[in-house]
């Protein structure tokens, strides 16, 4: 039992994340997790570890060939590979406050669903490898071959693990610097963080604005553009071609979100991004989007509040 129920009434809920018509329900799962406290690391790292038994392989199987009419009238088979994604999903959320164990997230840097890999790769980023001490080296061999995995998802997190070993850079900046060239704009600005993370210079020589730049107009599934525009911001206070990354941005026919994302950016820089004001100005009057159009005014207030007299955002 666990807090009134039994254990598999809370891990067989891990499964609604893969359910596009339960978001609500994980989304309130997920909160009563994060409840629990120190007290949920344990079952989810128990469920990460559950693995069908020869008979429960023999009923899914036969299960799934049966007709819709005879799969109603017995129950479905546990997806426990659904189970163990989901457990590991959940610890991403609740480590965020509490201390999330090394060794099973190691083991899942190995396991053959490509879903728990990425998992635990963005698990590490975000809650264990920023505070580990130098036992995070023996980790390095693992992620280095994340690095060549056959999924962009797991190449991705990869990338952005790679950030927390700058005492690893003689290893990690080749790889980095590689995965500058990869097909996926997501995978290309992590790797351009990460190696800024490392040497500064050496990114910049490896030319990790034009990175940036190339990401933030593809806008990948995986937030690149948001990225990239975060990197340009952190850029821009040492690169004199940041702000033109930004305002090439602005000018995306394609995509309104990166125009608008763009123009925020710009205005969060303030004042140093002034070269960009006839960009903006241009976005006031002209851009069809009323997102681009607001986000553009708003940016000229916060780096010449004179300017935004000159235009009207309707």
């Amino acid at each position: 039992m666990f807090h009134g129920k039994p254990e598999s009434f809370w891990l067989y809920g891990l499964t609604n994340t893969f359910n596009p018509a339960l978001v609500s329900a994980w989304s309130a799962h997920q909160r009563t997790w994060n409840e629990f406290g120190p007290e949920a690391v344990p079952l989810l790292v128990k469920a990460m570890q559950l693995q069908e038994s020869p008979a429960q392989k023999a009923y899914s199987k036969y299960w799934n060939k049966l007709p819709a009419r005879a799969q109603n009238l017995l129950p479905a088979p546990v997806n426990y590979s659904q189970i163990r994604i989901g457990a590991l999903i959940m610890l991403n959320s609740v480590g965020r406050r509490h201390r999330v164990p090394l060794p099973p997230l190691v083991q899942a840097l190995e396991d053959s669903h490509w879903e728990m890999r990425m998992n635990a790769l963005s698990c590490l980023g975000n809650n264990v490898l920023p505070t580990l001490g130098p036992e995070k080296e023996k980790l390095l061999p693992a992620l280095i071959r994340a690095m060549n995995d056959s999924h962009t998802e797991v190449r991705m997190n990869a990338a952005a693990t790679l950030q927390y070993f700058p005492s690893n850079a003689q290893t990690v900046v080749p790889v980095l610097t590689k995965a500058l060239n990869e097909r996926d704009a997501d995978i290309r600005i992590r790797a351009a963080v990460s190696l800024n993370k490392i040497d500064p210079q050496l990114a910049a020589k490896a030319g990790v604005v034009a990175v940036a730049a190339d990401a933030l107009k593809s806008n990948g599934p995986f937030r690149s553009a948001h990225l990239a525009a975060k990197f340009l911001k952190e850029l821009s206070k040492d690169s004199s071609s940041a702000i033109p990354a930004l305002m090439g941005g602005l000018e995306n026919g394609k995509d309104p979100t990166v125009r608008q994302l763009s123009a925020a950016t710009l205005g969060e820089i303030g004042h140093p991004a002034h070269e960009a004001v006839p960009a903006l100005l241009r976005a006031v009057r002209e851009d069809p989007s009323i997102g681009v159009r607001a986000a553009s005014s708003n940016a000229l207030l916060t780096i010449d509040f004179e300017v935004p007299q000159k235009a009207d955002p309707n």
